[in-house]
C-alpha cells in the first residue's frame, strides 16, 4: 500500500500537467485563428457594394459582466448574404430593410452608408 502513494503522486502530477498543456493549446490555437483571420482579411481588397439589410441579431454572454456582440446580415444584388459584426451604435442606427452601400474587407466590416429614402414613401 505504501508503494501506491508515489504512483498516485506521479499520476496526479501528470494529469495536472496534461491539463495545463491542454489549456495552453486551446488558448494558443484561438490566438492563432484570430491572427490568421486578420492576416487573411488584410490580403483581401476593400469592396463597396450595394446591399439591403435583411436581419439583425445580437449575442450576449456573461453573468457578472455581460459582453454583447451585434450582427447585421446584408443581402447583395447577387442574392448572396453576409453577416458582419458591428458596433452597438451602428446596430442601433440601422434597421432591417435599409438599403445602401456596405464597405468590407474579407470578413472585416468597415461601414454602411444608407441611401436616403425616396420622397413620398
Amino acid at each position: 500500500m505504501i508503494y501506491l502513494i508515489p504512483l498516485f503522486a506521479v499520476l496526479f502530477f501528470a494529469a495536472f500537467a496534461g491539463f495545463f498543456v491542454f489549456v495552453f493549446y486551446l488558448v494558443l490555437s484561438s490566438f492563432y485563428r484570430t491572427w490568421e483571420e486578420a492576416r487573411n482579411n488584410d490580403r483581401q481588397p476593400i469592396e463597396t457594394l450595394p446591399v439591403r439589410v435583411v436581419a439583425k441579431r445580437l449575442n450576449a454572454s456573461g453573468h457578472d459582466h455581460v459582453s454583447t456582440w451585434y450582427y447585421l446580415t446584408f443581402e447583395f444584388q447577387t442574392g448572396e448574404r453576409r453577416e458582419f459584426v458591428v458596433s452597438g451604435k451602428e446596430y442601433g442606427m440601422i434597421a432591417e430593410g435599409d438599403q445602401g452601400l456596405v464597405t468590407y474587407q474579407g470578413t472585416r466590416y468597415h461601414q454602411f452608408l444608407r441611401e436616403p429614402p425616396l420622397k413620398g414613401r
